[in-house]
């Protein structure tokens, strides 16, 4: 999984390393889409009511914590652009 959704994508783009950079992902929670996702500019999605398995937990990125368990850490707005685009849970 590590080969296909970091390494490749790493070198195919040629993008560089980026230490202390990382997303936590509980693969066996199941949760439902709610009508509109709590980070999208968008209030709804055509996935409203669809059941998925798989959960972000936490985002550090450069080894600060920017998102965890749905909440945004405000204490790094300088990277919750990213987490905004990126994170949905």
């Amino acid at each position: 999984m590590v080969e296909k959704l970091h390494t490749n994508p790493r070198k195919i783009f040629n993008l560089p390393e980026q230490l202390d950079t990382y997303v936590e992902v509980d693969l066996d929670e199941e949760w439902t889409i709610p009508e509109a996702m709590p980070f999208s500019k968008s209030q709804w999605t055509p996935f409203q009511g669809m059941k998925v398995k798989g959960a972000v937990r936490r985002v550090v990125l450069r080894g600060e914590v920017a998102y965890i368990d749905g909440q945004v850490s405000y204490n790094n707005l300088h990277y919750c652009y990213y987490i905004t685009y990126y994170v949905y849970r």
